[in-house]
């Protein structure tokens, strides 16, 4: 705003309709699905990456992966439901 930056034509379309394969206007980059992906996301991104101490970004990533990695390695109630019979 301080620079007074143009941001362009406002988006009209429905969100409820909208196709990102098939528009044309603007492009369309899905937010990350998983933790992993975020944290990709997060080291990818120069902003954040410069507003951060980097031994402070690193110790959250390391953390935040840590933690993906321990959920990963449970078994959850679904699975048990899904994989075994008990009949």
């Amino acid at each position: 705003m301080e620079a007074e930056l143009d941001p362009g034509s406002p988006f009209e379309e429905d969100p409820g309709g909208f196709d990102p394969a098939a528009a044309t206007t603007i492009q369309v980059r899905p937010l990350p699905r998983d933790l992993d992906g975020a944290l990709d996301a997060l080291l990818a991104d120069d902003v954040l990456v410069d507003a951060f101490d980097s031994r402070l970004l690193s110790r959250l990533v390391d953390g935040r992966r840590a933690e993906a990695e321990d959920y990963r390695a449970q078994v959850t109630a679904w699975e048990i439901d899904r994989y075994l019979d008990e009949a």
